[in-house]
């Protein structure tokens, strides 16, 4: 994280943030499933775009 640059620490942030309400239903589909949607209307992204940051090692679908 350190050898990160402002610019890059702050979309960083802003993804975590973004992904942050999610991350207690990792488990549990359906609700995971409402809060991805959710968030993504919140922030005027879509749903892949809030799976993507994620990270691939994640989705495996």
């Amino acid at each position: 994280m350190n050898d990160l640059n402002a610019d890059q620490r702050k979309t960083m942030y802003e993804r975590y943030t973004m992904i942050d309400p999610v991350l207690s239903f990792v488990a549990n589909d359906r609700m995971r499933s409402r809060l991805i949607c959710s968030v993504a209307k919140e922030h005027g992204v879509t749903k892949q775009t809030v799976r993507s940051y994620w990270g691939p090692w994640y989705w495996k679908e």
